[in-house]
């Protein structure tokens, strides 16, 4: 029964401790993004793991694309984040420094405070000037592109990327994992990046079990990835990877893979490479990934809410089609009637033009809130969610003047 339904069972501990000494290391594109996001401590430890299994390191394409096209991004996250907290910290001083402050402390406690919030600040702005040097003189990125030297996979030529996409949206449609969760990153993209992102779980998925057999080697993956098409879930608790992933990937290269979240990892990176890992860094990352989840699942919320308000207060917009059937008919001339139908059509196009916009602006902002979550970007979050909700009533009222528009152009050529 084990050996049918793979999926289902976990590997004997002694044949896990030799996967561990024969397998491939791999670590996603996330995996990497968070040593911009750890302590220094915590990141030396995922480095010193990164070091000691250096011979055995492999980087898909996917995952040095995502990695390079994001890092950026969670540089200036990191650094606003360091702001913020500076600000909230100079907010605190202030409200103890009013006169008629409440509630109250003593001078001495308040002289004991400051010079805490003076080093706290201190510290902080020291934190927030290293990394924004990192976008200019990253030492991070430096230190992984030498450990992955001569280790990275080969890009899809633009056929093969194409023939990705296509399978992949199969797979979705009949959500197959990994990567359905991410379909709708961009709900109508536009360009290959965009259609890239919705993919990248599964390019990723294809170009390891593509490795693996060539390699004929068992494969870690190391992913920061929460989400359900990476995960079986029961009754809020995490039992292991999906199933269908373990069993596709031994049916497609005859090779065994272990997928761990980082703070596994580190755990037993300390068994099975008698490394040196301080239950701190265990308890940072795992700490990280717990709020960021979180975090996520309480702006999802906020924006299920602020679209369910957009539907309420839809309700009380004026229906441009009832204004317009009020106009009372009167008898035209030929030429008249060709120049409202001109003016009509006009119109028309204009309408349909700005309603793709807005299309494309609810799409954006849902992306951006997404990708405000996954940094643990509040402030942003909070901003894209107020946009997503003006963006859909933006899009439900020019659809409605389409409506109306087109109905009036179509009694105009009847009349």
């Amino acid at each position: 029964m084990k050996k049918e339904f793979i999926g289902h069972f976990k590997r004997p501990a002694n044949e896990t401790s030799n996967i561990w000494k024969t397998a491939n290391f791999v670590f996603d594109a996330n995996v990497l993004l968070n040593l911009y996001r750890y302590s220094s401590d915590t990141r030396d430890d995922f480095l010193n793991l990164f070091d000691r299994v250096k011979e055995q390191i492999w980087l898909p394409e996917q995952v040095g694309y995502e990695f390079l096209k994001n890092r950026p991004n969670v540089i200036s996250e990191q650094s606003k984040a360091y702001a913020s907290a500076i600000k909230s910290v100079e907010e605190l001083s202030k409200s103890f420094s009013e006169e008629r402050a409440h509630p109250f402390i003593s001078h001495n406690v308040k002289i004991a405070y400051d010079k805490a919030a003076e080093a706290i600040k201190g510290e902080m702005s020291k934190n927030q000037t290293a990394q924004e040097k990192l976008l200019t003189d990253d030492t991070i990125r430096d230190k992984i592109a030498d450990l992955f030297e001569g280790k990275v996979g080969t890009a899809y030529s633009a056929e093969d990327m194409s023939a990705a996409f296509a399978q992949g949206a199969i797979r979705f449609a009949q959500n197959t994992p990994p990567g359905y969760m991410d379909e709708k990153k961009f709900k109508d993209p536009k360009t290959d990046v965009e259609t890239r992102s919705n993919f990248g779980d599964w390019i990723l998925w294809r170009q390891l079990m593509d490795f693996a057999k060539v390699n004929e080697k068992p494969v870690i993956l190391v992913t920061n990835d929460t989400k359900e098409d990476w995960w079986l879930e029961q009754s809020g608790k995490t039992l292991g990877p999906r199933p269908e992933l373990i069993a596709e990937f031994f049916a497609e290269t005859k090779q065994h893979i272990l997928i761990y979240k980082p703070e596994r990892f580190l755990d037993l990176g300390k068994q099975n490479l008698h490394a040196k890992i301080d239950d701190k860094s265990i308890a940072e990352v795992s700490s990280e990934r717990e709020t960021r989840e979180l975090s996520r699942e309480k702006h999802m919320f906020l924006l299920e809410q602020s679209s369910q308000r957009a539907d309420r207060r839809l309700n009380w917009v004026p229906s441009k089609k009832g204004k317009l059937n009020e106009i009372p008919r009167h008898p035209i001339s030929e030429k008249e009637r060709d120049w409202r139908l001109e003016s009509l059509g006009q119109q028309l196009h204009k309408i349909e033009t700005d309603l793709e916009h807005a299309e494309h602006r609810v799409t954006r902002f849902q992306y951006l809130f997404s990708e405000a979550i996954d940094a643990g970007d509040h402030n942003i979050a909070s901003e894209m969610d107020g946009h997503v909700h003006e963006a859909m009533l933006e899009r439900e009222n020019l659809s409605e003047l389409r409506t109306a528009l087109r109905n009036a152009y179509v009694r105009e050529e009847r009349s």
